[in-house]
């Protein structure tokens, strides 16, 4: 028989076993929150957007004890827990990102362990979800805490960085990880990312053209000399070299067809998004262009989730799939209002779908 666990255990969480001393007074805020009674599923959002608080982020503060029902007003809450407008999110949006990290890493850990082939990374700017801005340093943490699966970027959006230091960063990631890294690029296409960092979203194919042709030539060749629109570099060689001969795998996301004819004019892999195959064409291309597709790969983007049976499949990954289908939506709409406007501006979001609906849809 099981035995019972004490009325006053606490569940232990991830996010309770990365606290630090300085984040001690948000924490007794939050213990005070739990004794309280707040129980954040069942309050009106009033209850945490009145003090600039989040769902993500009332949930951290209720993990850190587990939460009883609730039987407080928006006001008992303030006036208990001393929660003032601004005066936690900072610290709680940390708890968060450092807690979700690690648990990411815990689980890519896992799969190397079972056997899986390839972790894929991807890159998103300014996302309030957290939604990783630098997946280099994540592949170089992967590769220290992994032994076998392999470890790729899809994408790297190329037009936002400086080909020499993501040559140089490839380079360690390959070391590190011992021939398991594959460096997967594309130009990007979010409104927003391409307005807040300044580059005009129109020189985006012309970014990623020339950023991974010299890319290329660092990892391959010393002595490169370089002379483009955006980059310029004289007789550079870099050092340390990469240990998979001719570097790292080099990869392109495609989502149409010029993409697509693209990376097989170049020689590159192929990573495929939602839409039409690209499989064909891209096959097509490369023996076009003189190159044998049997020595190239595809990647194509899928989402699966796995239960029990189908519906139980469904009610888990409905809301999932539906809040990243959203935002993949309203990015491409901003995107093609920005192409046909000229001018960058935010879009609505579209209405909660149910997943039955959501079902039907895909």
């Amino acid at each position: 028989m099981t035995p019972k666990p004490s009325d006053t255990a606490k569940p232990t969480t991830l996010l309770a076993q990365v606290i630090e001393p300085e984040d001690q007074p948000y924490i007794d805020a939050a213990r005070a929150l739990i004794k309280a009674g707040f129980h954040f599923p069942n309050r009106p959002k009033s209850a945490y957007q009145n003090y600039d608080l989040n769902l993500a982020q009332v949930d951290v503060l209720v993990a850190l004890a587990g939460a009883p029902e609730a039987t407080l007003t928006c006001s008992e809450i303030a006036e208990k827990t001393l929660i003032t407008k601004g005066g936690i999110t900072g610290v709680l949006d940390k708890l968060e990102a450092r807690g979700l990290d690690r648990a990411h890493l815990d689980e890519i850990t896992r799969l190397d362990e079972l056997g899986y082939d390839t972790i894929w990374l991807t890159e998103h700017h300014f996302v309030e979800d957290g939604y990783n801005p630098s997946v280099l340093p994540i592949a170089a943490a992967i590769a220290v805490r992994t032994s076998r699966i392999r470890i790729g970027t899809f994408v790297l959006l190329l037009p936002f960085h400086d080909p020499v230091r993501v040559a140089e960063a490839a380079i360690v990631i390959d070391i590190l990880s011992n021939r398991r890294f594959d460096l997967g690029v594309g130009q990007g296409y979010r409104a927003e990312e391409f307005a807040a960092l300044n580059i005009p979203r129109a020189e985006r194919s012309s970014r990623l053209n020339e950023g991974i042709d010299l890319i290329h030539r660092l990892l391959t060749q010393g002595e490169v000399s370089f002379v483009g629109k955006y980059n310029r570099v004289t007789a550079m060689t870099l050092y340390p070299r990469p240990v998979q001969l001719g570097g790292p795998p080099i990869w392109i996301g495609c989502r149409t067809s010029k993409a697509t004819e693209r990376a097989a004019r170049m020689g590159f892999h192929l990573l495929a998004t939602l839409g039409p195959d690209p499989a064909i064409p891209y096959r097509a291309a490369l023996e076009r262009f003189g190159r044998a597709a049997q020595d190239f790969n595809i990647a194509q983007l899928r989402a699966v989730h796995v239960a029990r049976n189908a519906d139980q499949a469904w009610n888990e990954a409905a809301p999932h799939l539906h809040y990243m289908m959203t935002h993949y939506g309203q990015w491409l709409a901003e995107a093609m209002t920005q192409r046909v406007t000229g001018r960058y501006g935010k879009s609505p979001r579209p209405r909660n779908c149910a997943p039955r609906r959501l079902r039907r849809a895909l």
